[in-house]
């Protein structure tokens, strides 16, 4: 891999701004998706909706499907720069500013492993396992109720849901909105938040592990090409 990877072509640099602008479209519009009007911690909430749907944009309309890894991460970091955008010049979104640096981590992280999963498997799928495990607290709770909450599995329904990495970054209890609350039998247990520093390293997991698979990859074809031709 070398620097080209990172470089757009003049026939590939419209496609990819045609790209970029659908998927600040989508961010834009995300928040019709969800009434919060009327929550107290409205900022918290934009702010969260503003996330989710710059990770749905990232796997929508990025080029993941056989990417190199660090145009995986060259888009991750695209749509994260465009939620912050969206972040700053929303007034409403404004007073969680200081906790972006934070929303910003998480977004790439969780972008970053949700784009790592698509370079292999199908868009869909991927935007399928996001969903499944945004909305764990609202399918998983009638089962915590049956097993009268035990702590392992309230972690558990806890730590997947990409949700709770957005909610800790700003220090804001999701479940606690009006609409989970009603839907979400989670929102009615005693639970915890994880630790911010834990979502972090959770998260970093395969990004991490997938750049130290691609450089010892380089190192041991650049060995083997150095024996090969002494």
């Amino acid at each position: 891999m070398t620097f080209h990877d990172l470089r757009w072509t003049r026939r590939e640099l419209p496609a990819t701004l045609v790209k970029l602008a659908l998927a600040g479209l989508l961010i834009a519009v995300f928040p019709l998706a969800l009434p919060v009007a009327n929550e107290p911690a409205r900022a918290e909430l934009l702010a969260t909706v503003y996330s989710t749907g710059a990770i749905i944009a990232l796997l929508l309309f990025a080029p993941l499907h056989g990417a190199s890894l660090r145009n995986t991460f060259g888009w991750c970091a695209a749509v994260t720069s465009l939620l912050l955008i969206f972040v700053f010049l929303d007034p409403a979104t404004r007073a969680s500013a200081k906790l972006t640096p934070a929303l910003a981590l998480i977004v790439f992280l969780l972008g970053a492993t949700l784009g790592i999963l698509a370079r292999r498997l199908p868009p869909a799928i991927v935007i399928g396992l996001f969903a499944l495990l945004a909305l764990v607290p609202m399918w998983a709770g009638p089962m915590l109720e049956l097993a009268n909450n035990p702590v392992w599995a309230n972690r558990l329904v806890m730590y997947v849901s990409p949700l709770t990495a957005l909610a800790t970054a700003l220090d804001f209890d999701y479940l606690r909105t009006a609409w989970f609350y009603e839907y979400s039998a989670v929102a009615t247990m005693r639970y915890d938040y994880p630790n911010f520093v834990n979502i972090i390293l959770l998260l970093a997991v395969l990004p991490v592990a997938a750049v130290i698979r691609r450089y010892s990859t380089k190192d041991s074809a650049f060995q083997y090409s150095s024996e090969a031709h002494p």
